[in-house]
Formats: structure tokens, sequence, C-alpha cells
């Protein structure tokens, strides 16, 4: 993530929460860093920009039923934080909308929390992430094994993850902006997460 993910903030998972979730699905997540995102492994402030994606085929917050649904989320160097979140109903998209704020709710500056059509899919060795309208995000294809890391300081929301490249992202939304190419990016295909934000 990204995420994410990388911001000049506190990370909150540092200290576990008290609403109850769990989820299966995938995530993807890019960056402005040129290597391994230091924020995302240690903690450190990383000083970029980030986007990142998470699609929930299972799972549950506060006994609401997340299946089907999808968060992304964006954030600046600046602190700034920008939430959207899809599902396949009314009920679905309120209870990934709830997840989604108190997941992040340290994650930065809170300027917009929207819903939005999102994809998020892998093929081949790629992911092809958007929000629509707003962002799209692209990996490079692993030409071998990616290296993953463990025990890492974002762990509440993925334990584990994946080295990858993000080939481009494109992220516009009013006056927030950026691009990405050939940066830094995390994944985790087979996410099977249980926890308490």
């Amino acid at each position: 993530m990204i995420s994410v993910i990388a911001f000049s903030l506190m990370f909150p998972g540092a200290v576990e929460g008290t609403e109850p979730f769990k989820f299966a699905g995938q995530y993807v997540e890019g960056c402005s860093c040129g290597n391994a995102c230091v924020f995302e492994l240690k903690g450190q402030d990383s000083h970029c920009d980030a986007v990142c994606f998470y699609r929930f085929d299972s799972g549950s917050y506060k006994g609401m039923d997340l299946a089907g649904t999808k968060m992304a989320f964006a954030g600046g160097r600046t602190g700034w934080l920008r939430i959207y979140f899809d599902g396949p109903t009314h009920e679905a998209r309120e209870a990934v909308r709830q997840f989604a704020l108190q997941a992040l709710k340290d994650y930065g500056k809170l300027e917009r929390v929207a819903a939005a059509k999102i994809s998020v899919e892998r093929s081949i060795g790629t992911y092809q992430a958007t929000i629509d309208g707003i962002a799209t995000f692209r990996t490079t294809k692993l030409a071998n094994a990616p290296k993953s890391y463990s025990h890492i300081f974002n762990a509440t929301l993925h334990p584990m993850i994946f080295q990858a490249e993000t080939r481009s992202c494109t992220f516009a939304d009013g006056t927030r902006h950026f691009k990405l190419k050939n940066s830094n990016s995390f994944f985790n295909s087979k996410l099977d997460v249980a926890g308490k934000v």
C-alpha cells in the first residue's frame, strides 16, 4: 500500500484497534520511492506520493459483509488522504466505507471519501487497477519470483508483502494529482487477514 503505504505520519497499526475484521483478497500499491518504501517496511518517513488498492473476495467488519467490495486510497507527501470505495450493493458499499474510514483513520489528513467504480485485476504476473475517472495503475511483469517481506511495520492489513515495480500510474482528483513511473510497488495476491482496527 501504500498502503500503503507511504505517508509522512506515524503508522496507526502500531497500536491495535478495537473493531474486529477479517478478509481474504488481494492488495497492490505503488509509490514514488525509487526503491522499497521504508515507511511500509520500517515506519520511517519516506515523503512519497502513493496509491493503494484492496479487493475483498470475502470477509466482514463488525458483522457486516465485505464480500465483493473494494477500497482504494491515495495520499501525498504533505500528508493529505483521499478514500474511495466500491461494492455490489448499498449495504456492501456502506460496510466497506465504514471499514475504510476506521482502518485508515490515522493515515493522513482526510480530504475526501467517495463512492467510485474500482477495478483490481491480476493477469500473467502483472496488476492493473483503476479508480474510475481518477486513477490508472499498472505494474511491470515480474521476470522472477518476487522478494517477500514479513514482520513489517505496516502489518495490520497486509502482514506479508511482495516486491514489484510500478510501470505507470496517473492520479488526478481535483487539486491533487501525481504520476508514477518505474518506481516502487508492493502486492499480495493471497491475503487472508484477521485483526482489529
